[in-house]
């Protein structure tokens, strides 16, 4: 699995979540089939985890779908389709850290244990911004302790191979080992990048730092509840400061320090928060057009 991107377009798709209409809707608004999905050639599309969703009861939204188009997503365009995990898809691997409460259909699970076991999902990935800086994607977003524990790497594309390097180990390695705060119901600041929740695990140890290596783009959560229209209970003053919100794509960034070369480092969330009803009319994509290299 490439640790980063590198074609002309990219597109990034917020948390499917067992949204079958939104899922396909997505992909015929960029020009993809979703009944023969051939992303084009300059095109890489990046779903940055949470294909899936457990709901209860499990019929309302159809996770099994959803795996199945980004299966022949994968499977169809290698190179073109990156299919991150997010905590949602991760619970479907066997691992003491999910609870059977987490397991979907029987179908759903065989799918992402065969991206993991076949190493063609990922973990992380790289894109470059506007200024051809390099931004880390993941799904739950990177915390400064896992980053600190990895030995403090300056490159994304270094945590990106380091995270992916995972793939295929077996009951999910360090995606079991660090599930956060989202499993056990305690904090942990080095919870993994599929499971780190946003609001006490990520943003504020990186808002203390005194410089952050690169920026980041994750799915899992913002700090706004676009759907409710406020933020989160949790999010604190210091957040809600350095966080801009675009109402009409409902994106958030969040600028959470400097980077090494004086410009602000920024973490954004491409999540919608779909919810557990079925629904067609969100559009969770971000576009980016990668600087010539």
């Amino acid at each position: 699995m490439s640790a980063g991107v590198t074609q002309n377009r990219v597109v990034i798709l917020g948390d499917v979540g067992g949204q079958l209409g939104t899922f396909r809707r997505c992909l015929a608004g960029i020009g993809i089939d979703p009944d023969a999905p051939v992303v084009p050639a300059d095109m890489t599309l990046i779903q940055v985890g949470d294909v899936t969703r457990r709901v209860d009861p499990a019929d309302a939204l159809d996770s099994v779908g959803c795996a199945r188009l980004s299966d022949r997503l994968l499977r169809e365009n290698p190179g073109r389709y990156v299919q991150l995990l997010g905590n949602h898809d991760v619970a479907l691997l066997s691992g003491a850290a999910h609870p059977d409460a987490w397991r979907l259909d029987a179908e759903a699970a065989a799918i992402v244990t065969a991206w993991w076991d076949e190493r063609l999902c990922a973990l992380a990935t790289v894109v470059s911004d506007a200024n051809g800086r390099d931004v880390l994607v993941t799904h739950a977003g990177l915390t400064f302790d896992y980053w600190d524990a990895l030995g403090r790497p300056d490159s994304p594309h270094t945590v990106a191979a380091t995270l992916n390097a995972e793939i295929g180990r077996p009951d999910g390695a360090g995606e079991s080992e660090r599930p956060g705060r989202l499993v056990t119901g305690e904090v942990r600041l080095d919870a993994c990048t599929s499971w780190a929740e946003l609001t006490l695990e990520l943003l504020p140890r990186w808002l203390d730092a005194d410089s952050v290596p690169f920026g980041q783009i994750h799915g899992h959560a913002g700090p706004y509840r676009w759907d409710q229209g406020e933020w989160w209970p949790e999010v604190s003053d210091a957040i809600r400061a350095v966080t801009v919100l675009d109402y009409d794509v409902q994106r958030s960034r969040t600028t959470v320090g400097v980077l090494p070369d004086g410009s602000a480092a920024v973490f954004e969330s491409v999540d919608w928060m779909l919810g557990d009803t079925p629904r067609d009319d969100a559009w969770p994509l971000l576009s980016l057009a990668a600087p010539a290299r």
